[in-house]
């Protein structure tokens, strides 16, 4: 159950951000605001203007990044749908593959709270398939950033891979990586990833 403190920050936003669709969007009232998060958590992006969504979205991340800055640092994800975070059960918006003590597992990062939690590298990020996955690169083999795509559900994820270019940042890259998006998207795969600078609009 989410806490109305997120108005709050929403709020907080406003008194530091000027910008006229967050002036727009802080004369809501609150039960209209809390059913427009609503509709972003379920993944109805439509729902929402694109430019009143990314505050929204901003203000429920700073929330759901508190709530989970006071969880255990280490913890095992448990049970099914491990495609979704563990923590505010927002899809994630990429993977990396880690290098050092942990080299070759994959973990995905949350587009909500920024938490990141492993999933085992042979399974579908979306539906968990273990058949059919395949990547895609705008480089070579050893690109930085690919796309794994499923062959069951027709979704991609993009996978971050340290090894080859250290400093990658999971937001920033993806962003500068939206090429790689559209050619896969042309070969009529669906994002299975969240990123508000992505939102329709």
């Amino acid at each position: 159950m989410r806490h109305g403190h997120w108005l709050v920050l929403l709020r907080g936003l406003g008194e530091t951000i000027e910008h006229p669709a967050l002036e727009e969007l802080l004369q809501e009232e609150d039960w209209r605001l809390e059913a427009y998060a609503d509709s972003l958590l379920r993944g109805d992006f439509h729902e929402v203007h694109s430019g009143e969504a990314l505050f929204i979205w901003s203000a429920l991340s700073l929330y759901f990044s508190q709530l989970a800055a006071h969880l255990p640092a280490v913890g095992i994800v448990q049970g099914e749908e491990r495609q979704f975070c563990p923590v505010c059960a927002s899809a994630p918006v990429a993977s990396s593959i880690l290098t050092g003590a942990q080299a070759g597992l994959r973990y995905l990062h949350c587009g909500l709270c920024e938490s990141r939690w492993h999933m085992v590298r042979l399974k579908c990020s979306n539906c968990e398939a273990t058949g059919g996955l395949d990547y895609w690169s705008l480089e070579d083999a050893k690109a930085p950033v690919k796309a794994e795509s499923c062959g069951e559900c027709r979704s991609y994820l993009k996978v971050f891979y340290p090894e080859h270019e250290r400093g990658l940042e999971v937001v920033a890259d993806d962003l500068a990586t939206l090429g790689l998006d559209a050619e896969v998207e042309r070969q009529g795969f669906g994002r299975s990833g969240v990123s508000p600078f992505l939102f329709p609009g």
